[in-house]
């Protein structure tokens, strides 16, 4: 039996390369991808994570700062004193007092007054003092007022104001 071998020799005048197992077959490109993709996720991937909370951090505090300033030129109405003296009544006739204090709130009403009361029954004049008599006689005094009615009897012993 004979046994053969062959032997291969290259050279090449620009230089040689030489890797560790690369004529093994060991580092493929695959392996390559695999070692960068590893290489970005311990790296790269952690600092675009940091900046995608970094952007969403801005974004909020953007939102924030918006929301403040609206806030302020809201309130900033409430340290105007004036609002609090720019409180006014009108009034078209003398049926009704209308008066507005300050630090009220700022508000419209309409009150429609329908129909005044009218005197119905007659004052009688004034009495000369707190012990004058009302009746000489005994006499019944009808009040109503409302739907309620009020009967008062008045005698010789109950007849003072």
């Amino acid at each position: 039996m004979a046994t053969t071998s062959t032997t291969t020799t290259t050279s090449s005048t620009t230089g040689s390369l030489s890797s560790l197992g690369l004529g093994s077959g060991v580092l493929t490109s695959d392996v390559l991808d695999k070692l960068r993709a590893a290489d970005e996720s311990g790296l790269v991937t952690p600092i675009d994570n940091k900046l995608t909370a970094n952007a969403t951090k801005q974004t909020d505090l953007a939102s924030i700062l918006s929301l403040a300033n609206a806030l302020k030129s809201s309130t900033n109405v409430l340290s105007d004193e004036n609002n609090y003296l720019k409180r006014t009544t009108t009034v078209s006739n003398d049926a009704v007092s209308v008066t507005a204090i300050g630090g009220a709130a700022i508000e419209n009403f309409t009150l429609h007054v329908n129909t005044l009361a009218k005197q119905d029954i007659y004052q009688s004049t004034s009495f000369s003092s707190q012990t004058s008599s009302f009746t000489s006689a005994s006499d019944t005094l009808n009040l109503k007022i409302g739907t309620s009615n009020y009967t008062l009897d008045i005698t010789s012993t109950n007849n003072t104001v």
